[in-house]
């Protein structure tokens, strides 16, 4: 039987983290068969070369499900908790507060994918902040499930671990707060 290299790529998710790349690297290893090599590039694009007999028409593509590594599905399996505000300038005090009164660390924050996280900060502090990956020194994750106008602190036993260790959710309305409810 004659065989033939052939390649297939995947991107894991920019939230999925390690957990989504050791998902991939699974999938790849118990589903392509005569796998010759992998790369990994910094972006999360793998890349995979495989052999395949020469009569196969269509080569198998690979499919790997992230939901449940995303930040929604593992914030909806926790406990949440809805943190209510009375001045809007002590909201995020408030989230961070929540979380050390538990005896828990914060972990990461999330928000919604068109967030209104920045525009909220500027209109309680002046345009201060500059859009980023990290918030507060913590990691800013998001999450087209999330709603724009929400804040979420996912918190656990331990401050280095990933957002899959979620132990409990902090959540706050930014406009909500914003309006001292």
């Amino acid at each position: 039987m004659e065989y033939i290299e052939r390649t297939g790529s995947i991107t894991i998710p920019k939230n999925a983290g390690v957990a989504g790349l050791l998902k991939t690297l699974g999938a790849l290893l118990a589903e392509i068969p005569r796998l010759k090599s992998i790369y990994i590039n910094s972006a999360g694009l793998v890349e995979y070369v495989w052999y395949a007999p020469a009569e196969a028409e269509n080569p198998k593509t690979l499919e790997v499900q992230f939901e449940s590594l995303m930040p929604y599905a593992i914030i909806r399996n926790t406990t949440l908790k809805e943190v209510v505000v009375d001045d809007p300038r002590t909201a995020i005090i408030s989230l961070f507060n929540a979380c050390h009164l538990d005896r828990l660390y914060p972990i990461c924050l999330v928000t919604g994918a068109d967030t209104k996280l920045w525009s909220w900060m500027a209109n309680l502090y002046g345009p201060v902040m500059i859009p980023s990956d990290t918030f507060f020194g913590y990691p800013l994750l998001q999450d087209r499930e999330v709603p724009d106008d929400v804040l979420i602190l996912c918190a656990s036993f331990a401050r280095t671990l990933h957002i899959t260790d979620t132990y409990r959710a902090y959540k706050i309305a930014m406009e909500a707060a914003a309006h001292g409810k």
